[in-house]
């Protein structure tokens, strides 16, 4: 993980993420390399505003739940699906 970054606008907070992926290969899926970076996004209005996870890379474009080829897309209805009192804890494990 990495100290905290200010977006290029300041209308977030970045924080570059290092994901060993050993549990998450199955057949048929994503071809995850052995660690994956990936890049959370947190808004001043959090938790009210849901965060924002990306690969830190394009390989998956074109895959299910992978949009502009690299956001990843967890909720289908961000408006009911999200739950603030979840914080962190409830979208990582969304994102799990």
């Amino acid at each position: 993980m990495s100290a905290p970054e200010a977006g290029r606008d300041g209308s977030y907070v970045g924080v570059r993420l290092s994901l060993a992926t050993a549990g998450y290969r199955k057949g048929g899926g994503f071809e995850f390399r052995e660690r994956e970076r990936l890049v959370l996004r947190i808004f001043p209005d959090f938790p009210f505003k849901k965060p924002e996870l990306y690969f830190n890379h394009k390989r998956f474009i074109g895959h299910p739940h992978v949009q502009w080829g690299a956001y990843i897309c967890l909720y289908q209805s961000p408006e009911t699906e999200y739950q603030p009192s979840d914080g962190l804890f409830g979208f990582f494990e969304r994102a799990d």
